[in-house]
């Protein structure tokens, strides 16, 4: 189990140094840190990401609608199944309320029911780890996607950005929520950077 996170560690430190990006001490903390001791529940975890990933890929959640639903329904599966076997497993727990969030904010199923199993879930996730940068992206995911909450939403993001700034995904949620603000200069510039830092994202090289 240590060798997987040595490799993923030793990867990711590539990929920074490729692009250029100065790793902080708490990135550099929360490369080598483990995020379980459970080999099949963070097996569970990688494949839920790795199906949510490729769910973005070209916009198949939106284009392909009827499947996209299953698919998401896979990927809960695979999250709550992670959690199952660590009911410790902070990171999946925000992966968690974050799939539910966006079978909500996708309207494949808009109700109160399935906006109470994200936030709790990301509960759980703060009750387990709040300082994860994690888990302030997916309480943030949950304030704006679920209630369109801008000013609680980026004060998550801000407190994840502390300890992550050069997280595109962060930045280019930010960059979301100041669009709807209509704030559109500093949404574009915020949306830019988080392309530069992720410029492998389809879903960034759309917008």
């Amino acid at each position: 189990m240590s060798e997987v996170f040595r490799v993923q560690s030793d990867l990711a430190e590539r990929v920074a140094q490729a692009l250029d990006i100065t790793l902080l001490e708490p990135e550099r903390r929360a490369l080598e840190s483990r995020p379980t001791q459970n080999i099949e529940a963070y097996e569970n975890y990688l494949r839920g990401n790795d199906y949510l990933q490729r769910l973005f890929t070209s916009n198949y959640i939106y284009i392909h609608r009827r499947y996209a639903k299953e698919d998401l329904r896979i990927v809960i599966q695979m999250y709550k199944k992670a959690v199952e076997l660590d009911p410790t497993f902070a990171l999946a727990y925000s992966q968690l309320s974050r799939s539910h969030i966006i079978m909500f904010w996708s309207h494949y199923d808009h109700s109160g029911e399935r906006l109470a199993m994200a936030k709790q879930a990301v509960d759980k996730a703060f009750q387990l780890n709040p300082d994860l940068p994690e888990v302030r992206l997916a309480l943030g995911h949950y304030y704006y996607c679920g209630h369109l909450d801008y000013d609680r939403a980026l004060e998550q993001f801000a407190i994840a950005r502390k300890t992550q700034p050069n997280n595109g995904e962060l930045l280019s949620w930010i960059g979301y929520v100041q669009r709807g603000q209509g704030k559109f200069e500093q949404a574009l510039a915020n949306i830019k950077k988080a392309s530069e830092l992720d410029p492998l994202s389809n879903v960034l090289a759309k917008e």
